[in-house]
């Protein structure tokens, strides 16, 4: 008869282990949903700065351009002036 509680603590045990190993299971189900989310939310934060930096350099050369027309109009300004 003291054989069948030893029986039970161990079946009951091996319920916790297993019962542990599903919630240690879904937490780890979850962090890799969750890695996943901010990996993609990574990558979308790059694409908008690769295309932030694009433009940031189209506006530099535009504006190196505004320059140099800035200068020749005012050189062929000064031509006119008596």
């Amino acid at each position: 008869m003291k054989q069948v509680p030893f029986f039970d603590e161990v079946s009951n045990a091996i319920e916790n282990v297993n019962n542990n190993n599903s919630l240690v299971g879904a937490a780890v189900r979850e962090e890799s949903s969750t890695i996943a989310s901010v990996n993609e939310n990574i990558q979308v934060i790059a694409s908008a700065v690769e295309q932030s930096s694009k433009a940031v350099s189209e506006v530099a050369v535009t504006v190196a351009d505004l320059q140099r027309l800035a200068v020749e109009q005012e050189n062929m300004i000064r031509k006119f002036i008596i």
